[in-house]
């Protein structure tokens, strides 16, 4: 780890609960963002990480606070703009597997795009592109295109619970 205007990034391992991340990259502003102060962070390089679990890196709150969580919109991060490719090995999220997943995205505020992506799950092959926008009353919007070759419907609809209809089963 290089530090000076600009951090960069060689090799740089992180392991946060069982799971591995690795960084090559260049980052600016990083010591000025992480101080708090009204920088933009820009960052652009490569992230891999061996598994990733979501609810790992993000613990759900207490039924207690469960009420915060309905009554508060989530807001895309308005002072970080990132290009960044990335491969996760495997992914688990609730009901949700996926592995070898591939990809580069960029980000800039309330714009997150998706220029690339591959995954294998549900027994075949997704890959594709889209993007997610966040409006200025805290909605999104997204749109993408996907190929999906020999996915086993009967396991998405068991891994995605019916889609939340119940007139397909």
């Amino acid at each position: 780890l290089l530090v000076r205007d600009t951090v960069v990034a060689r090799n740089f391992r992180l392991t946060y609960k069982d799971q591995n991340f690795r960084f090559n990259g260049i980052f600016i502003n990083l010591p000025e963002w992480l101080a708090g102060n009204s920088v933009i962070l820009k960052a652009l390089g490569d992230v891999t990480c061996n598994k990733l679990v979501p609810e790992l890196l993000f613990p759900a709150r207490s039924k207690k606070d469960s009420s915060i969580i309905n009554k508060t919109a989530y807001s895309f991060p308005g002072d970080i703009m990132l290009d960044l490719n990335f491969k996760i090995d495997n992914l688990v999220h609730k009901t949700f597997q996926a592995e070898k997943i591939n990809g580069s995205l960029s980000y800039k505020p309330r714009i997150l795009n998706f220029k690339t992506l591959s995954l294998n799950s549900l027994d075949g092959i997704i890959s594709g592109n889209g993007f997610i926008v966040q409006n200025t009353d805290k909605s999104f919007i997204g749109k993408g295109s996907f190929n999906y070759e020999k996915i086993n419907i009967n396991k998405a609809f068991v891994t995605f619970h019916n889609f939340s209809q119940n007139f397909i089963k």
